[in-house]
């Protein structure tokens, strides 16, 4: 059972990093071996916004805000999708992170 909560977990990972950066992991890109979040991993956290997804930077939020969601999304991705399943975080711990996350741009948003 818990093997099988471990796979859910990288599934989940696999759907943040895929809506984060508005690639498929089944892209053409990847074509030469690599992955979804090799490509994640190999950019974070510096680099993130060289391969986030555009259209997330097309609004009108300050860099600073968009990077105190981003960078965590994408954390969040990399967590969950660890090549062992015993190394992946637990869901109950993505949860609470999301949550903060919504928190913090919500107060955003009020501002």
């Amino acid at each position: 059972m818990e093997w099988a909560k471990r796979d859910q977990v990288y599934s989940f990972g696999v759907l943040v990093s895929e809506m984060v950066m508005g690639i498929s992991p089944i892209d053409e890109i990847f074509s030469d071996g690599t992955s979804l979040r090799d490509l994640v991993a190999s950019n974070f956290p510096k680099d993130i916004f060289k391969v986030v997804d555009p259209t997330l930077l097309q609004d009108d939020i300050d860099a600073t805000d968009l990077q105190s969601c981003v960078i965590p999304l994408a954390r969040i991705g990399l967590s969950c999708s660890m090549t062992s399943p015993k190394d992946r975080c637990e869901m109950g711990q993505v949860c609470t992170e999301i949550l903060r996350i919504k928190d913090a741009l919500s107060k955003i948003d009020g501002e």
